[in-house]
């Protein structure tokens, strides 16, 4: 049964389409996904469908009226409410369902991490007993354990389900229909993300050949009217009062008329042309050094300081570093961790080796940043021996991309950390899709898709040994993780990604890391699913398990002590003193939500 139908709807901003006379249906019980590049329209699409937003023309009908619940990709949670404040009374009993545990409910959402509230976001939406789940980027904060308990639920789910995503492992997992949103049209493909591949592909295909059966009519029919025209001319030329010389002129301006009418009809119905799309111009370059070993960790360990903010005698900054004879560099922490710090990573042996390439997962807060932090060499260890060969170049793309600066254009950036010349800067950019004003524009000012883009082509400029990339293809469209996936293929050096695309380690991996509790595992082979922890231990909630975890003040400090380690590393890191007194009031925030809690609970003030 037909839930909505939506007919000839046009959206525009400042007089530019967004999207322009699409149509479809919304079918009942059915889970459909919604795909195209980035700035195509899916969230606007989903907005005017919901209400939201009012289209240019055409109509949106509700052919059944529905609970809807809605978790838009900003999710909209109120930042100083709790989870408890957000579901309610019986509502809260779905922040269990939904993963939440009770040791979380009384904490506020600031300082919650991006996975914990996209499940306040589902409970909440759950709450209202939906008959349609609408989700805009849902898998965006949730790690690999998160993504798998969302396809669960959704699978169990009775009603209708609409999401807009680029992650196309979850697309193929979930839905049963596919709606490709792409240069202002909408195309409607039955099945999953892989069906849709095939079918797009048969469709482009048919396109690519009614398109030259076109081309090929208008090209000589143009050719035939021109010859005609010319024997005309000179029939006519050539007639003088002769009948039947001006009899035949006279027919073969006919026939030149009738095909001018027949290409006059062929021009005015041309079919639909297909459209080739480039993702950006990526390619890595290996540098070609040859070693047996380019990363060995023995037994390291790395704790975050837990109560006070590092300062230029933080202990965690002391570090010796030794080189030896056998080219060898060595980094070492010369004190001991602080007691209450909070430990990452315990006792992590592990050795990288040239051509391989690691797919390293794990949990969100598991480690996985500090993990490759460490091995860029912005982290020290505060145990245990990192050795890197110094002969080896590492290229590193943080998640954050920290490493540009917000308030210098894309162009800039480019040739500060490159040592390109302004024009080659320019010319890298537009190849990865950065051109015209986008280049001048401060960095800031660009979404966190075009960012990225940004900090890819300042790896491209060089050439590496070993890669380390945090979330590479986090905000990017389709398009543009297809040319990651495909560039990273035909690196040759050693690459380390940590990342949650489970489509991008299938394509990428040979070596599987997977961290968890502080601990390291290496399994052998291209990525197959999160490998079980040791005896077989996996913690991934569904749906439905109720989370009894005693909410103890212990707990509450514990997120607000880690988000206290978050603040004062990037205190630490921070580039001018505005950026710093903006971090450091939101640490000192933190700090008397600690003491307001200990207090309440007969402790002493934190610290």
């Amino acid at each position: 049964m037909t839930l909505l139908r939506f007919s000839n709807l046009s959206l525009a901003y400042q007089g530019d389409y967004v999207f322009q006379n699409i149509s479809g249906i919304l079918v009942e019980g059915r889970r459909t996904g919604i795909i195209g590049p980035n700035g195509s329209g899916k969230s606007s699409l989903v907005k005017v469908l919901l209400g939201y937003l009012k289209p240019c023309q055409g109509q949106v009908t509700w052919v059944k009226k529905v609970r809807t619940g809605y978790v838009p990709q900003d999710l909209g949670l109120p930042l100083d409410t709790t989870p408890a404040e957000i579901c309610r009374g019986e509502s809260a009993e779905f922040l269990g369902k939904c993963g939440v545990g009770k040791h979380l409910w009384n904490v506020p959402v600031r300082l919650l991490s991006g996975g914990q509230r996209t499940r306040v976001a589902l409970a909440s939406a759950l709450s209202s007993y939906p008959e349609l789940i609408v989700l805009d980027e849902p898998t965006n904060h949730l790690d690999m354990e998160g993504m798998e308990w969302l396809e669960t639920f959704l699978a169990r789910f009775s009603g209708t389900v609409l999401l807009v995503s680029h992650d196309r492992f979850f697309l193929d997992s979930v839905v049963e229909e596919i709606w490709d949103l792409r240069n202002g049209k909408l195309q409607v493909y039955p099945g999953r993300y892989s069906d849709y591949l095939r079918l797009r592909k048969a469709r482009e295909s048919h396109l690519a050949t009614e398109f030259e059966k076109w081309s090929v009519q208008v090209r000589n029919l143009k050719v035939e009217i021109a010859n005609r025209r010319a024997w005309y001319e000179k029939a006519h030329r050539d007639a003088g009062q002769n009948d039947f010389r001006r009899r035949k002129a006279k027919k073969h301006a006919r026939q030149f008329k009738a095909k001018e009418a027949r290409l006059e009809k062929l021009l005015s119905q041309p079919p639909e042309k297909p459209r080739i799309e480039h993702g950006p111009a990526v390619d890595f370059r290996e540098r070609g050094y040859r070693t047996r070993t380019l990363i060995r960790a023995t037994e390291v360990s790395f704790s975050y300081p837990a109560e006070y903010r590092p300062d230029e005698s933080c202990p965690f900054r002391q570090f010796r570093q030794s080189t030896g004879p056998a080219s060898t560099t060595e980094l070492r922490c010369e004190v001991e961790p602080c007691n209450g710090s909070v430990q990452v990573l315990d006792s992590i042996s592990v050795a990288i080796g040239p051509g391989e390439k690691v797919g390293l997962v794990g949990p969100n807060g598991s480690g996985k940043t500090t993990l490759l932090k460490l091995i860029a060499g912005q982290l020290v260890p505060c145990k245990g021996v990192l050795w890197r060969n110094p002969n080896i170049k590492v290229g590193f793309l943080p998640q954050m991309l920290e490493e540009l600066d917000p308030n210098l254009p894309a162009h800039r950036n480019v040739s500060l950390k490159t040592g390109l010349l302004p024009h080659e800067a320019r010319n890298l950019l537009g190849l990865m899709g950065i051109s015209g004003e986008m280049q001048t524009r401060p960095l800031g000012l660009l979404s966190m898709g075009e960012r990225t883009r940004v900090a890819l082509t300042c790896l491209t400029a060089g050439s590496f040994d070993l890669l380390l990339l945090d979330e590479p293809t986090n905000h990017l469209d389709i398009p543009a993780r297809e040319r990651v996936e495909e560039a990273l293929r035909a690196f040759s050096g050693a690459l380390i990604v940590a990342t949650h695309d489970r489509y991008l380690l299938k394509k990428v991996s040979n070596v599987t890391w997977y961290l968890k509790g502080g601990h390291l595992e290496v399994y052998r082979g291209a990525y197959g699913g999160i490998p079980p922890t040791p005896g077989g231990d996996r913690t991934g909630l569904r749906p439905g398990d109720e989370t009894d975890t005693v909410d103890t003040p212990g707990s509450a400090a514990s997120v607000l002590k880690i988000r206290m380690a978050y603040l004062a590393s990037k205190i630490a890191a921070a580039r001018d003193s505005e950026e710093k007194a903006a971090l450091d009031a939101r640490y000192q925030e933190a700090v008397e939500e600690l003491r307001k809690i200990t207090r309440g609970h007969g402790q002493g003030p934190a610290g």
